[in-house]
């Protein structure tokens, strides 16, 4: 990864967070909608852990991309003689 690809990088985990978030929202609205213990509302109740244990990796998922610039900051400085 390049260092002009990090601002891509942190708008696509936006993204993710935000596509995360509203489809919660839709599944938990249509979750209200069911009769509970049918198929949808078993459905859209698998759906929204899904989407739980999706997102509760999005601050691993950032912090690992952090360390990995972090890395290649520092081994491009250390092998072109900066540091």
């Amino acid at each position: 990864m390049k260092l002009g690809e990090i601002p891509g990088v942190a708008v696509l985990i936006v993204i993710i967070a935000i596509t995360l978030s509203m489809g919660g929202e839709v599944l938990d609205d249509i979750r209200d909608d069911q009769t509970s213990g049918s198929v949808a509302y078993n459905a859209s109740t698998g759906g929204l852990d899904a989407i739980d244990i999706f997102a509760s990796w999005l601050d691993t998922i950032a912090l690992i991309i952090v360390v990995a610039v972090i890395i290649g900051v520092l081994a491009y400085l250390r092998y072109s003689g900066g540091v």
